[in-house]
């Protein structure tokens, strides 16, 4: 889906695919409450921006000319056991290639995507490229093996350590050249690979798996939340007596810190408000934050049309419209190819059950059934939560 912006300007609705071709572009105005929103979750989720006033579509949504609004998509009536062969026609029929590089974890997600790709074109050059962060040495072997069964060439990039100051340079040149704040820890490692593959060259990606199929810790969080027994102790107050004890340990450790964040997401009244807190670093509270309240309309916009799983991954794709995509700028000479992300895939897997997409700590169930089924390794969908502190995205105040 491609970004689109819309103001409200005198009486009228305006619709751009940049901010700069809305009108009044000399009285922008920047959004407090977003920055703020941004300096605990390092995100600006759309339709949320920057700046007062402009908003930018979320996914899923498209303008009705007859209601004079943006209205959702509405779910389709489809099968989940043809959710793979859905893919495999989209690899064949839209991707019609020579040779391509595969960036190539050894996981799932890119496993399938090579699988597909060997399947359906027998003659094609796979690059398969591998970045070898440490403490991945199953991973590291599994791709060796299927690189080596299905026939792709596998490149191992090692990473090197570099200065803090070539880091920070980056950041701020990315900042100024993407005009929009960014999810700067990925695009650093992530341009270290871009620049070990030649200009004009095509590159297959495995996001958006997660959070098409299920495989988020946010799906799983959802279904605790909803348990019976987690709903009574909330009820009872069990969870504000806790969160207050683990308060003086919450810093102590990463584990004391996740605890902390699943009883407060926990705690929350409803399915909406428990997701949003699930991001949130730091003390602030944002239920009277405007992109607070924001958010929370439109997930429960989501929620009333699609099941629990997709109108999580519906949420998260407006996250990865915002953040995740932008390592796709970073060099505009390559080709990208994201077949989870076609628009009529992620339809369809919004449209699907839920246990066809993930159950408690079983997480892309459909893709995880059909390699076991059609490949000699073991693949596991052992799923965590999420509760991550978020630290790094913010710059300091001096690299204002």
């Amino acid at each position: 889906q491609k970004k689109i912006f819309f103001k409200l300007y005198y009486g009228a609705i305006y619709v751009a695919e940049s901010i700069s071709k809305l009108p009044g572009k000399d009285k922008y105005q920047l959004n407090k409450k977003a920055i703020d929103f941004y300096r605990s979750t390092g995100l600006i989720i759309p339709p949320t921006t920057l700046f007062k006033g402009i908003y930018r579509v979320p996914v899923g949504f498209k303008f009705c000319e007859i209601v004079q609004d943006f209205v959702l998509e509405k779910k389709l009536i489809c099968e989940g056991e043809k959710t793979i062969d859905l893919l495999g026609e989209i690899i064949r029929n839209n991707y019609k290639y020579n040779e391509v590089n595969l960036l190539f974890s050894g996981g799932a997600d890119s496993s399938l995507i090579l699988y597909l790709l060997r399947k359906y074109n027998s003659k094609i050059k796979i690059n398969s490229i591998f970045f070898n962060s440490g403490g991945i040495k199953e991973d590291f072997k599994r791709a060796k093996k299927l690189s080596n069964l299905l026939k792709s060439e596998l490149k191992e990039i090692v990473p090197i350590k570099v200065d803090s100051k070539e880091v920070e340079k980056f950041i701020i040149e990315q900042t100024i050249n993407l005009k929009e704040l960014i999810y700067e820890p990925l695009l650093f490692t992530v341009n270290s690979i871009f620049k070990e593959i030649d200009d004009y060259s095509v590159i297959f990606d495995g996001q958006g798996a997660d959070t098409v199929l299920g495989g988020l810790p946010h799906h799983l969080l959802i279904q605790i939340y909803k348990l019976t027994f987690i709903r009574f102790l909330s009820k009872v107050g069990f969870f504000s007596v806790l969160k207050n004890f683990l308060i003086p340990f919450k810093n102590k450790s990463r584990l004391f810190y996740r605890i902390h964040k699943l009883i407060i997401s926990l705690n929350q009244k409803n399915i909406s408000s428990c997701l949003l807190n699930s991001l949130t670093s730091g003390n602030n509270s944002f239920k009277n934050n405007e992109v607070f309240l924001m958010q929370e309309r439109i997930l429960n916009i989501y929620f009333n049309e699609y099941n629990e799983t997709s109108a999580v991954s519906l949420f998260f794709l407006s996250i990865i419209s915002s953040r995740e995509i932008q390592k796709y700028k970073l060099n505009k000479k390559l080709i990208y190819c994201l077949p989870y992300l076609e628009a009529n895939f992620i339809h369809h897997c919004l449209s699907i059950p839920n246990d066809f997409k993930c159950k408690f700590n079983k997480r892309k169930i459909l893709i995880i059934n059909y390699l076991n089924s059609v490949l000699p390794l073991k693949y596991s969908s052992s799923q965590q939560l999420p509760f991550e502190p978020h630290t790094s995205h913010v710059l300091s105040k001096t690299n204002k």
